[in-house]
């Protein structure tokens, strides 16, 4: 570790002057684990992303088809599902405070009247 810095430097330099594919085939020639760090944009269009359906289109009625991340892990037996989309930032409000917290419609009224809801 007392020669960290130094080694990032090197390496740095060395990956910054040559193409992606070009430091991946050397380093795995010798046997270094690496690989590049994954945009969203990589995600999206990996074929293995796609075979494992961890990208997949929703509907939304404000936005039309949005990408959204599949389930993590894939298990064979007990396969997760993505029933619906991601709820908007406070779509459930009203369903939670007067229904599961047993607010009273008024104190919700008033909650949005301070902005608060």
């Amino acid at each position: 570790m007392q020669n960290h810095a130094a080694i990032h430097a090197i390496l740095g330099e060395w990956v910054g002057q040559r193409p992606l594919a070009e430091c991946q085939a050397t380093l795995d020639q010798f046997g270094v684990p690496a690989t590049k760090v994954y945009l969203m944009e990589d995600i999206v269009g990996d074929p293995h992303f796609a075979d494992r359906h961890q990208v997949l289109s929703v509907e939304s009625a404000d936005y039309g088809h949005l990408l959204q991340p599949g389930v993590v892990p894939v298990l064979t037996a007990t396969p997760g599902r993505v029933a619906h989309r991601a709820p908007l930032l406070g779509e459930h409000n009203e369903e939670i405070l007067l229904g599961l917290l047993g607010m009273q419609p008024a104190e919700l009224e008033g909650l949005k009247a301070k902005g608060l809801v």
